[in-house]
This record gives C-alpha cells, structure tokens and sequence, in this order.
C-alpha cells in the first residue's frame, strides 16, 4: 500500500493550515499534496485587493487562488497543486479525492470560527460521515514525528483493514503501536490509552456509507473524534479488501508474523 495523493482541505483557518505542515511533514513526504479550497455561497468572506479582476465576483476566485499558492510555497516541495472551486466544503473535497484518486484526504479538526474547540467543525464531520476515502482529522506539530500510534479495533469487518493502516504507519514512520480492544466503553479506552503513551496519531475504522449518503458516526468514532488531542485516521471500508502481496515470504519470516 502506498499513499500517493493526498487532498487537504484547505480554509485559511490556522488550524488548516497546521493540518497540511504537519500532514506534510508525516505521510506526505513522498505524495502528491492538492490543497483544495471551497468557495462556499452564504459565507462572508473579507475580499484581498487584487488588480486584475473588475468584479467582486471575478475577484473572489482570483484572490482565494492567490492566497492558495502563497500557503503552498510554506512547503519546502515542489509536488503540490491547488484547486478552488464553489460549493460546500463537504461536496467539493470527496468530487476533488474521487477525480484524483486520492489514497487519503486531511482536514482539520474545524474551521474559522472556533479554532481553539477541540469539537468538529461542520465540514470535518460532514465528510467523514460520507467518504469512502481514508480521512485524516485534526494536526500535530508541524515538526513532530508519528512515534507512537494507538489503534482501535472491534473485531468486525473493518479490523484488517485497521490494522492494514496500522501496519502501513507502523512501518513509514517506524512506529510504535498500542492496539485497544474494548468491549466496555471503547471510546474512553481508545483515549485514555492515547493520553497514557502520548499518541501521535489515532487509528480507527468507520462503518460502511451506502452510495455517499451521510449516515451517523457510530458511538465511539464520534466520542474519539470530539475528543481526541492528537490526529484521528479514520479508515473507511472500501469495495475490495486490502491485500498486502508478500510472494517471497517463507514459514517463520517477518512477513508470517502479526505486524507488531
């Protein structure tokens, strides 16, 4: 499994922007980063003077665009593309992930308005809610390493794909994992076990979302994401199962073992 492209939704909030230093910095240091920014219709938005454009209307696009690449080049790479376009936030990203492939889309945790809230914003919550895609909520230091991961599992149908993830981190960022399996309040195991190690990242799965509609984070997904202090993975299940192809492995090798 390789993580090629990433989609990192992008709202000039500070909060944003920390997302995508510190996603780049982490699983995107060998991807492609497309910094998407939605023009969302009812919102007041204060309009950078530009020169070009006649019309507010013109302008808007213009200048968001602007303000796109001089957030790029914070970035010392050169694999990044920027893309505005009109719609809502949580419409725009999943059409921008499915047109180009994304492996993993990055937002933060919330927007504008309350970027010291460790509650979602509207977007984040939106989109995990309705994606097929790997989604990554939430920023660390735009510096730090992902040395330690807490992963939850429930033993249903999404665990190998979790632990495929895990796998993947464990061995990208030479990580060390702590798997949760709780039976009694998961979501409260799943934190506290991460306040404990002082986790890096948190991995877990989400249920299935049928032909894009938005259904209900489950329980311990919402409470884990309202209430985490570090980057959630939420992993979504996909229409195949996620295989890794290991044809040299021989009886007792590293590739016959469980991943930790």
């Amino acid at each position: 499994m390789n993580v090629e492209r990433i989609v990192i939704g992008m709202d000039f909030s500070e909060s944003a922007i920390a997302t995508m230093q510190w996603v780049a910095g982490s699983f995107g240091v060998a991807a492609d980063l497309i910094l998407v920014h939605a023009l969302e219709p009812d919102r007041h938005r204060p309009l950078p003077p530009v020169s070009y454009p006649t019309s507010a209307a013109a302008a808007l696009p213009e200048a968001a665009a602007e303000r796109m690449r001089e957030i790029a080049r914070l970035l010392p790479r050169g694999r990044t593309r920027v893309i505005v376009r009109e719609g809502r936030g949580y419409t725009v990203l999943p059409d921008v992930a499915r047109e180009v492939r994304a492996d993993l889309v990055a937002v933060g945790a919330h927007g504008e308005g309350s970027p010291r809230s460790r509650l979602l914003g509207t977007t984040a919550d939106r989109f995990v809610r309705s994606t097929r895609v790997p989604v990554l909520v939430g920023n660390g230091p735009a510096d730090a390493r992902v040395e330690r991961l807490v992963v939850g599992v429930d033993g249903g149908s999404m665990t190998s794909t979790v632990l495929a993830w895990a796998q993947y981190a464990r061995e990208a960022f030479n990580a060390r994992v702590s798997v949760v399996r709780a039976v009694d309040d998961p979501a409260t195991v799943i934190l506290e076990t991460a306040a404990r190690d002082q986790a890096d990242l948190i991995i877990v799965g989400r249920r299935a979302v049928v032909a894009g509609i938005p259904t209900p984070l489950g329980r311990t997904l919402r409470h884990v994401l309202h209430q985490a202090t570090c980057p959630v993975l939420v992993v979504t299940p996909k229409e195949e199962p996620l295989v890794f192809h290991q044809p040299d492995a021989t009886p007792g090798s590293r590739a016959d073992r469980p991943p930790w």
